[in-house]
């Protein structure tokens, strides 16, 4: 969060990778939160650091369309007019789909579409620094389905939302891209590979070069889990006595150090009577 906060030059993408329950989207959303957003979800601001909110790629509605329209809401004026010639080229394509133009058309209505975006946001962020947070991004690797498989095809169509988002990295001058998810493997590497690809075109155009960083978390330690108890009793003064060392003990038993089930567990102390039994209860639900 410091780290976002001192606005690094050019683009960073934070990859943050791990399994189900240690808390990827709490920590997004925590972020999100500490920029002015409400809950993490929506979008906010702190001073000049704005936040896009939090999207989730598991979302089948989310694709590259709804994007924009987040982005247009969180970071363009009340207006809009910074995205105007984005707004006509995307009505016109509209049009030209519902027309049943040809697939080569289309085709080029869309880069153009996501030039005009990319124009846009540039405009929208020049007096302010945007920090954009996706969730589940395991959904953006690039799989063989069964067919391919089978036949050993080898060659792989993208994810529409990872070719814009490809497309987009060449053009946006500064900001943050926030992405968490489980581990993603073959994602990780496309990142890598495309960064590489795109840094030597955005020198070209003057812009910084795009600056990965890819984290793993992990189950607590024993030692994050007391840190972790101390955090959640600052929170909530009432469990000063109700968590007490043997409780703690109990906990860590049976959450075996993942956030998630120690966070279900604290819940129920607070709002049950605070037997063990129901502790139990709680963490094999």
């Amino acid at each position: 969060f410091n780290e976002i906060c001192s606005k690094p030059a050019g683009v960073t993408i934070y990859l943050i990778k791990a399994p189900a329950g240690v808390g990827k989207t709490y920590l997004a959303r925590d972020i999100g939160v500490g920029l002015g957003s409400e809950t993490g979800y929506e979008s906010g601001h702190d001073q000049d650091i704005f936040w896009s909110g939090i999207i989730d790629l598991y979302d089948p509605d989310t694709n590259s369309k709804r994007i924009e329209q987040r982005w247009i809401e969180a970071f363009g004026s009340l207006t809009g007019f910074e995205f105007e010639e984005y707004a006509n080229k995307r009505s016109f394509y509209d049009l030209s789909a519902a027309k049943a133009a040809t697939a080569s058309d289309l085709e080029k209505q869309v880069i153009e579409i996501r030039s005009a975006f990319a124009e846009g946001m540039e405009k929208s962020i020049e007096d302010h620094y945007p920090v954009m947070a996706f969730d589940t991004i395991e959904r953006l690797e690039t799989i063989l389905d069964p067919a391919q498989q089978k036949l050993d095809i080898q060659s792989l169509e993208r994810p529409d939302i990872l070719v814009w988002l490809l497309h987009e990295l060449k053009f946006l001058s500064h900001g943050v891209i926030l992405m968490v998810g489980r581990s993603a493997p073959t994602l990780t590497t496309e990142l890598e590979r495309e960064v590489d690809k795109i840094n030597p075109q955005r020198k070209v155009r003057g812009l910084q070069p795009i600056a990965l960083k890819i984290s793993s978390l992990a189950y607590l330690t024993d030692n994050e889990q007391e840190d972790f108890f101390q955090h959640r009793i600052a929170e909530h003064s009432e469990l000063k006595q109700l968590l007490d060392i043997d409780m703690q003990s109990l906990l860590a038993i049976h959450a075996k150090g993942n956030p998630l089930l120690l966070d279900i567990a604290i819940q129920t102390l607070l709002v049950e009577t605070g037997n063990p039994g129901d502790m139990e209860k709680a963490l094999q639900s």
